[in-house]
């Protein structure tokens, strides 16, 4: 049966032709969008860790030189900031950090640590941020004035990143730092204070990964303000706290620039940012569905009119209205077959090149829902043909005499 259906594939090659490069096209785009698409349903059901809800990001933009008069007094200037925005009312809770969450930047790191590639994200933060950002402390403790007088540099690291050094070990008190920097030169003891449930700084799209908050002082000579301030407000806020952080903020620093921009708002714009190329992919893949369904229905709409002979004859010999349904449909998986074919194994080769950023369950799900989604379409714009050629009757094949 199946020699009789590639031989019958293969004397309309030509037609066919077309329609095999249109469904592998088809394939691959919709591997595609499947993939990353499943890869973001994946991320987003996943904790990230923190809570940005009634968080306020002020964003600060400091003169670009200072003078040694003006250097001198940034350390006064940044306390005093963050004691104005503090005292605000409706203000509940303030803190430093460069990046910050929906900032869309980022710092990441690696390094050879133990005769292993260590690679993570790292932030700097002051000592108030795991109370603003609702950060979920399960080993140790956040930044405190207890790692003033440390001669070690504090890190609170996340669970991923302390299980990928030492295990099921606990990591309190544990050194994470590398052999060498990048430049070559030894390292800084970093000692990890505290362990966090997990933190993905853009949000639910964004892949799991390890995390490292570093300690930034605010107090001291050499305070300075590294990054933006995150402010948590009071539920239900509105604009007019918006513009008095501002004016609190520039009463204080007067050369600076102040801009405030609630959490859920950037949260908002990184989603949007995330899902736009799954949208354009998703319309092209669309866009190709339909042609391979136009395409794939006239050629054997063709095929059933120029086989009307055939097919009466087929009857006329005995073969069931089944049977003549099921000759067409096996035709057009057959052709789906060897459309997906080089698909398929062009696909497979990804996990194995190592250029898949995604989880292998994820790819496995995508490419089984590609292949499946491929026949379903092919099943349904052969049916209506199948169910013509099905109904012809033996008296048919006389007027082909």
């Amino acid at each position: 049966m199946i020699r009789h259906l590639l031989k019958i594939v293969w004397s309309r090659r030509r037609g066919n032709a077309l329609v095999a490069v249109e469904m592998l096209a088809s394939f691959l785009v919709l591997l595609g969008v499947l993939t990353l698409g499943l890869f973001y349903l994946d991320n987003y059901r996943r904790p990230i860790g923190f809570s940005y809800r009634d968080v306020w990001r002020l964003e600060v933009q400091t003169p670009r030189r200072f003078g040694d008069s003006a250097e001198a007094g940034r350390a006064e200037t940044v306390r005093q900031l963050f004691a104005a925005v503090r005292s605000t009312p409706g203000v509940f809770g303030v803190a430093g950090g460069s990046p910050t969450p929906f900032s869309q930047s980022s710092s990441s790191r690696g390094y050879d640590r133990q005769g292993r590639r260590v690679e993570y994200e790292q932030a700097w933060v002051t000592d108030g941020l795991a109370d603003v950002l609702g950060l979920r402390v399960v080993r140790g403790r956040f930044f405190s004035r207890e790692d003033d007088a440390a001669t070690w540099e504090p890190v609170v690291v996340t669970e991923s990143l302390a299980r990928e050094l030492f295990g099921d070990e606990d990591p309190l008190g544990r050194n994470i730092s590398g052999e060498r920097d990048p430049q070559g030169e030894p390292e800084p003891e970093r000692r990890v204070v505290g362990v966090v449930t997990a933190f993905r700084q853009e949000g639910e799209f964004d892949p799991p990964a390890h995390y490292v908050f570093e300690r930034q002082r605010i107090d001291g000579e050499n305070a300075a303000l590294r990054g933006d301030l995150l402010v948590r407000v009071a539920p239900g806020s509105t604009a007019e706290l918006e513009e008095r952080l501002v004016r609190v903020a520039q009463g204080v620093a007067r050369d600076w620039t102040f801009r405030v921009e609630p959490l859920s708002v950037a949260r908002e714009r990184v989603g949007r940012f995330y899902l736009a190329p799954v949208i354009v992919v998703g319309l092209v893949a669309g866009f190709l569905a339909v042609m391979v369904a136009l395409g794939l229905t006239g050629v054997l709409w063709l095929a059933v009119t120029r086989r009307t002979r055939e097919i009466g004859l087929r009857r006329a010999k005995g073969a069931t209205r089944g049977d003549i349904r099921g000759l067409v449909l096996g035709e057009i998986l057959v052709l789906t077959t060897l459309a997906l074919l080089p698909g398929v194994l062009l696909a497979l080769q990804l996990p194995l090149v190592g250029v898949l950023p995604v989880p292998g369950r994820v790819f496995a799900a995508s490419l089984a829902l590609s292949v499946g989604g491929i026949y379903l379409l092919a099943v349904l714009c052969g049916w209506y043909p199948a169910r013509l050629a099905a109904r012809v009757e033996p008296a048919e094949a006389l007027r082909y005499e």
